[in-house]
């Protein structure tokens, strides 16, 4: 049954809405029921599956239609709304490259969507080019919401300590409104350190080491060792 959930999906996917590409409002429809499923199967491999999931999971003998019509029309609504203001907006145009001088991508993928840079700790929630973006879907920025998410993308900027992701810059993508915010990733640990220079005045080696211990009292793998980028010494990926 999930072998022809997923399949289905797919094969759904590519023919209304391929890769760079948003279908219409009614095929995004039928996407968004197969996506509330994937990401609650998601959150329930962190924590636990929502009611509506659940309850499918314990009857005997469920289909996939089963399992799409578990999805609360609100669920689909609220992602059909966060289509539309992508689409909307400039910021779907700006991954695509649709500027001037600029090739346009639209033809193929945009980027990588939850590239891991610690594995099992910590993942970013979109990278295009060298570009890593946080996906705020909060209707309020109240409470220091939008703070956390701040601090959260410097700590994926320099969680990536091999670089991996080659992240030369950082985003805020707020969904609910279509529009984004994007730093160099050195200007905005400046900025977030209150001066220029003082990322690189030991509060990265600071962070990680904090980090480290965090992620091995959690029984996960700590980061790897920080190495320094510099017009000779330019680290590579690892294959």
């Amino acid at each position: 049954m999930v072998e022809d959930f997923l399949r289905r999906t797919a094969g759904y996917l590519y023919e209304h809405a391929p890769p760079g590409t948003i279908g219409s409002l009614g095929a995004e429809a039928g996407l968004a029921r197969s996506c509330w499923v994937l990401a609650a199967w998601e959150l329930g491999n962190r924590t636990r599956w929502p009611a509506e999931l659940a309850a499918v999971h314990a009857t005997p003998g469920y289909t996939v239609e089963d399992l799409r019509g578990a999805v609360p029309g609100e669920a689909v609504r609220c992602l059909i709304e966060l289509v539309s203001a992508v689409s909307a907006g400039r910021t779907l145009r700006g991954w695509r490259g649709d500027a001037p001088g600029r090739r346009s991508r639209a033809a193929g993928p945009l980027g990588v969507s939850r590239p891991i840079v610690v594995p099992h700790w910590a993942q970013v929630d979109l990278l295009i080019d060298r570009t890593a973006i946080d996906v705020a879907v909060v209707a309020s920025v109240e409470d220091g919401v939008i703070t956390r998410l701040l601090w959260r993308l410097l700590a994926y900027s320099w969680l990536d300590t091999v670089d991996r992701h080659r992240i030369r810059s950082v985003g805020l993508y707020l969904a609910r409104h279509g529009v984004q915010a994007v730093w160099g990733s050195t200007t905005f640990a400046d900025l977030l350190l209150g001066g220029t220079g003082r990322s690189e005045s030991g509060a990265r080696e600071e962070f990680l080491g904090i980090a480290r211990r965090a992620a091995v009292a959690e029984g996960m793998q700590p980061p790897a060792e920080w190495i320094p980028r510099s017009p000779g010494n330019v680290a590579m990926p690892p294959s």
